[in-house]
Formats: structure tokens, sequence, C-alpha cells
């Protein structure tokens, strides 16, 4: 019996004829002796059980069962009777030949299993009547060794151990049982949809080192977890590292679902209500909280508490959404309006802005222009209490007039006919 580390057991057991029942599993030899291998959770309730199907009259044993730090399963054992033939065994799928060459004395076999059961890879051991093997792994994994009796010579690699005694002798030996690594990495998610500015949580499993590529969108590029932000549909490979130094190279890739244009907020001249740039769905919110009921493109704010106001915008399609840059603060906007004069509205070249001669400092008030598209047409970025604009280079379309100053801002709408 074997353990691995989340505590399951194993067993592995000759069937010299007949079946066994191992809980809803029905074990049978088939018409020569065979072997199982079964699984059991950490509770004791079995997990998965099955027997190898021998083939060309092959007699097939187990002896011994081992489990590594990584949850690698080891079995090994002997076939029997070949005589000069080549016999072969199948389990899960996997099969494994022998020739025995030594006039049926008995060649040995390491099977390395996972923990569902998949026979992983296998070595054959060209032996001469090797019996007893008792296996075991180190604990990276990477080694697996196997002792036991011997009555013919043989080799182990590069090692020939010959028989001295005439009778039984014994022999240890190390393999490297796959001659590859078949460690493979996991990610977690292995594929993810997120909106274009969020970002998302991927974590590697499996190893016990990783690196991650491209570095665009992300947090880090060693580790197991990165938080990944990419602007665009990317794929990142991943490379982990296992003990032994085996690795193993995965793909997870974060697909991006396009949001909404970020909205911006227009105060109409009376300071009564806010306007949303979009024109549907809308969502506006009081000091970080969603107010019921309030999805209109317009909100009247008017008798409504003095605060922050924002409003977030959802595309129908996905999900996605979009709140406003900043959030406004009517009563420092209302204080602006107050203080602020624009005229002629509509205009053809020329247009002023006065400041309020109650206003005692303006060092910190300036403006911005915008057209609808939101592109910035012109700056000023100091202003004087009589300001005249000569916008006469730009087309005839509606502008919005950002003002600001240490208080806040705010934008006023205002129309170029020629």
């Amino acid at each position: 019996m074997a353990v691995d580390r989340s505590g399951a057991a194993y067993i592995t057991g000759t069937l010299t004829t007949g079946s066994i029942s191992l809980g809803s599993y029905s074990l049978s030899s088939g018409t020569t002796s065979s072997f199982f291998v079964a699984k059991f959770n950490s509770g004791g309730s079995i997990a998965w059980a099955q027997s190898a199907l021998p083939a060309n009259n092959t007699y097939c044993g187990s002896y011994s069962i081992a489990a590594d730090d990584s949850n690698h399963i080891y079995i090994s054992g002997t076939e029997q009777r070949a005589k000069l033939t080549t016999a072969s065994f199948s389990l899960s799928n996997y099969s494994v030949s022998i020739i025995d060459t030594l006039d049926g004395d008995d060649p040995s076999f390491i099977l390395k299993l996972d923990t569902t059961g998949k026979v992983l890879c296998s070595s054959v051991l060209m032996a001469g009547g090797a019996y007893q093997n008792t296996v075991t792994s180190d604990s990276t994994g990477r080694f697996v060794y196997m002792g036991g009796m011997f009555r013919e010579s043989f080799s182990i690699g590069n090692d020939v151990l010959n028989n001295k005694t005439g009778g039984f002798d014994t022999y240890a030996g190390r393999w490297d049982p796959c001659g590859t690594c078949d460690f493979e990495a996991i990610a977690t998610p292995s594929s993810a949809t997120i909106c274009d500015g969020q970002s998302i949580v991927l974590t590697a499993g499996g190893g016990t080192s990783y690196t991650w590529s491209p570095a665009t969108g992300l947090s880090a590029t060693t580790g197991d977890s990165v938080i990944a932000n990419p602007t665009v549909n990317t794929t990142y490979t991943i490379t982990g590292t296992a003990i032994g130094g085996c690795t193993s190279i995965i793909t997870d890739t974060v697909l991006i679902l396009p949001a909404p244009n970020i909205p911006t907020i227009t105060i109409t001249v009376t300071g009564d209500s806010l306007i949303s740039s979009a024109n549907s769905y809308n969502q506006w919110n009081f000091d970080g909280q969603l107010i019921n009921d309030s999805t209109r493109q317009v909100l009247v704010i008017k008798g409504h508490a003095k605060g922050w106001y924002s409003v977030t915008v959802t595309n129908p399609a996905n999900g996605c959404s979009s709140t406003s840059d900043s959030t406004t603060s009517i009563k420092q906007l209302f204080s602006i309006s107050n203080q602020l004069s624009i005229y002629p509205n509509p205009f053809n070249n020329n247009i002023t802005i006065k400041i309020s001669p109650t206003v005692t400092t303006i060092s910190t008030w300036n403006l911005q222009l915008n057209d609808v598209l939101g592109r910035t047409v012109y700056i000023k970025t100091s202003l004087d209490y009589n300001n005249e604009l000569d916008l006469s280079g730009l087309p005839a379309g509606i502008y919005f007039i950002s003002v600001s100053n240490d208080k806040g801002r705010q934008v006023f709408p205002i129309v170029k006919h020629s």
C-alpha cells in the first residue's frame, strides 16, 4: 500500500484466477494471472480500480506500489512464462510489450501512473528471474529505485549484474522511468473574458515555479499568481517548472469585451439638472451609491442633497460599464454657475466669458473647449475677469466649455453657427 500527500491510499496485488470486487468495481484476471491497482480517498471510499489485461498468453503480477511527493504512483511487477515470445499487457489503455530473451526468466517492469489511474510511462527490465521487486521513489519523483532477487545475469543501464551463488541473489537499481518529464502545468481559469479596463487574477499550478509572457498587461512575470489587465485579446504563455527540473508550457487566453465610452456630465446653466453624454443605459449615483429609478439621460437635481454625483453607462449586449471620470460636486458647481456669464450663445466667431467681480481671486480659474467627440480644441490655462475667445477657426457645431477652479468644475454647452 502507498499513501500520497493528499492522504489517498493505493493498493496493488496479483489476481491468479477469477475476479474480485472493490466497491462498485469488478476486476477480473482474464484467462491468465494479472494484477490490479485501486485508489481509496482519504475518507476510505474507493475512488477507482482497474486490472491489467494480459495478451499472448502472458502471466503478469505486481509486487509493490509507491507514491512520490508529486502524487505520482509507481508499480513494480514481473511478466511470467513468456518463453522466448513477445508478451504484453495493457492498463488504462497503455500497452507494455516484453520480449523474454532468457527462456522464461520473468522480465520485470515499472509503471508510473497519475492520481486518476492513467499510465504515464513504463520501463522494462530484461532480467533473468527477478522476483519480489520492491519499488520506491525519491522525493522529487525524478528517479525510481527497485530491488529484489534474481537468478540470471542481467543489466541495469551500463551495469552488469552477475549471479554468483547459482541460486537467488539480491539487487538494487535506479531508473528514470520515463526518460522525459510527464509534468503538466495547469492554469486557472484556463481562459477568461473581461471588460475593457478590468483585471483578472490568473493562477498556475502543478509545479513549483512559473514564468509568464508576454509582460504586457501583467502585474508580474514570475510567480504562481499574477494580475492581468490587457487592453486587447492576449494569449499568455506559462512555463512551469516542477521538482527535478521538468518543465511544462501551457497558454492562457484573456479576451476583452468592449466597454462604453467613459461618459461626461454637463450641468445646465440654471444649475438644476445633470446631463449624461450617453443617450441611454445610464445609472446615476450619489456619493458612490446608485440612485433608485434614475436611469434617464437627464437627472433633475433641484431639491436633491448637495454632494458628489456620477453616472455609469452599461452596454446591454455584454454587461460592461464605464463610469464618469470624476464625480461632480453640485455644491461647488453651483457657485461657478452663479459667478460666470457666457454670451452670446449661439455665436458666430467670438464668445465672451465673464467672471463676476465678486470673486476675490481668479488665479486658479481655467477653461477647456471640447467638441461633441470629446476632442480638446481650445485651452486657456488662466482667465481674466473678462475673456473674449476668438473661435472663428472652428467649424460650426456644438461644443462644450469646461470651466474649472480649485473649488470644482462646470461644463456649459455652446453652439457655433458659422
